[in-house]
């Protein structure tokens, strides 16, 4: 969620926060990105998770489920970041965000709809 934090950091101070800010934000997509690989079932959303040998992980009583409210706030700062990254000239990266996105978009049905409630 702290993903937001940056843009206004590089809103201020863009001559000292461009190159963080988007060193952070590669790296937390890149985080994003191999987690969906090691973790296909969660279909682009985050459980409860720790962080294991560098890694993400859904902790030990997360392992079939994701939390709503926080993969909410999670697609919005994503849905920032992507248009964002695009209007200040970073369209690679604003890719990875958008795809990201994409993921959660395609499978929230899957994920959340319970037809028996």
């Amino acid at each position: 969620m702290k993903v937001t934090a940056y843009f206004g950091a590089i809103r201020k101070r863009p001559d000292r926060a461009v190159a963080r800010a988007l060193t952070v934000l590669e790296q937390k997509v890149g985080s994003y990105e191999r987690f969906d690989r090691e973790f296909p079932g969660f279909g682009g959303f985050l459980p409860w998770y720790r962080i294991d040998s560098g890694r993400i992980a859904p902790t030990h009583d997360w392992v079939d489920r994701v939390p709503g409210l926080d993969n909410g706030q999670l697609a919005w700062s994503l849905y920032y970041a992507a248009n964002t990254l695009r209007q200040l000239g970073h369209s690679a990266l604003a890719t990875r965000y958008q795809a990201r996105l994409d993921r959660m978009t395609k499978n929230v049905v899957r994920i959340f709809y319970d037809p028996k409630a």
